[in-house]
C-alpha cells in the first residue's frame, strides 16, 4: 500500500503543470462576466492526459498558436480563440457551457475536436473546413459556419433547439463549389432560420429558397432523396456539383427505400426524373403494381410536356 501511494505521488508529480502552462492559464481564464475578473481552474488527474476543468471562460489571445500542451475538460463559460493562428483543435474542451468561437483560424478539419456539447452557440467561420464532420453533437443555440468550403452540412450537430439559427453561406472564393444541400441538419429547425446567402456580392450558388424547400421535404419524409432528384433535374451540368456527388446521393437502394416508404409521393416525384434515366442503373426500381395507372398517366403527361 505504501509503495502504491509513493507511485501515485510520483505519477502526479510528473503531471504538475509547467510554469509556462500556469502562465497560460493565468492569462486565458477569466470570469464568465468578463475579463476584468479572474476565473478558476483545476486538474483532473484521473484522466490521461489530465484535463483542465475551468469555472469561468477561456479566451486565447492573438499571437498564440497552441494550448501549451494542455487538454481541457469542462468549461462552464465560453471558449474563444481571439486569434487566427491555430491550426488544430486538439486539447479543446470536452464540454462548454457557453459559446465555442474559433472564427478565422485555419483549422481545416474538426475531426480531432473533442467537444461533444456546447451550451450556447458554435461559430467556426472561415476556418477552411471542407466538412462539418467532428462538429459538436449538441449545441444549445446557433450554428455559424459561413465562408467555409463544404457542399453539404453533413456532420452538423444532431441536437439543436427549435429556434436555433444556422448561418452556412459557403462560397467564399473562385474555385470553391457552393453549398448544394442542407443535409446534416436535424429535422426540428425552422427553415426560415437557415441562412445560406451572403450579405455581400458573391459568386452564383443554389438559391436559398431552393435549399430551404429541400429541407422542408426532408422534414416531411425523413429522406433527402426527393431533394436530390429535384436538384439533379434542375441543376445538373451547371457546375454546382460533380457527377460523382449526385450519383452517390441518388444511390438506387436509397431511392427504392423511399419508394417503399412513400409510394404515392414517389410516383409524383420520381416518375418524371426516372424517364430521363432509361438505360441506366435505375431501370430496376420497383413501384407498387396498384399505382401503375397513376405512374403511366404521369409518364404520358411528361411525354407531351405537361
Amino acid at each position: 500500500m505504501k509503495h502504491l501511494h509513493l507511485f501515485e505521488s510520483y505519477r502526479k508529480s510528473k503531471l504538475v503543470p509547467s510554469n509556462a502552462q500556469e502562465n497560460f492559464l493565468y492569462k486565458a481564464v477569466h470570469s464568465e462576466d468578463g475579463r476584468y475578473r479572474r476565473g478558476s481552474w483545476g486538474f483532473d488527474y484521473s484522466q490521461d492526459p489530465p484535463l483542465v476543468n475551468v469555472h469561468g471562460s477561456v479566451t486565447i489571445d492573438k499571437g498564440r498558436k497552441t494550448l501549451s500542451g494542455l487538454h481541457f475538460g469542462k468549461v462552464t463559460g465560453s471558449f474563444n480563440l481571439n486569434t487566427q493562428d491555430f491550426t488544430s483543435v486538439k486539447g479543446f474542451p470536452t464540454e462548454i457551457g457557453g459559446d465555442l468561437v474559433i472564427d478565422g483560424n485555419p483549422i481545416g478539419s474538426l475531426k480531432d475536436l473533442p467537444t461533444k456539447k456546447v451550451g450556447r452557440s458554435f461559430s467556426a467561420r472561415a476556418c477552411g473546413l471542407t466538412s462539418l464532420e467532428g462538429c459538436p453533437e449538441e449545441i444549445g443555440k446557433n450554428l455559424s459556419v459561413e465562408l467555409n468550403r463544404f457542399t453539404t452540412l453533413e456532420g452538423a450537430p444532431k441536437i439543436m433547439s427549435d429556434d436555433s439559427e444556422v448561418r452556412c453561406y459557403s462560397r467564399g472564393r473562385l474555385g470553391d463549389l457552393p453549398l448544394v444541400s442542407l443535409e446534416g441538419l436535424p429535422p426540428n429547425l425552422d427553415p426560415k432560420n437557415i441562412k445560406s446567402v451572403s450579405s455581400f456580392p458573391s459568386l452564383e450558388g443554389i438559391p436559398q429558397g431552393f435549399l430551404r424547400d429541400g429541407y422542408i421535404m426532408f422534414k416531411e419524409t425523413g429522406s433527402w432523396v426527393p431533394y436530390y432528384i429535384k436538384l439533379d433535374l434542375e441543376y445538373s451540368g451547371k457546375g454546382f456539383f460533380t457527377e460523382e456527388f449526385i450519383l452517390d446521393k441518388l444511390d438506387p437502394m436509397k431511392i427504392q427505400k423511399f419508394i417503399d416508404e412513400f409510394p404515392e409521393k414517389a410516383i409524383v416525384m420520381i416518375t418524371p426524373w426516372a424517364k430521363t434515366k432509361k438505360g441506366s442503373r435505375y431501370d430496376g426500381l420497383r413501384f407498387p403494381e396498384n399505382l401503375k395507372g397513376e405512374r403511366d398517366l404521369l409518364s404520358d403527361l411528361g411525354d407531351i410536356g405537361l
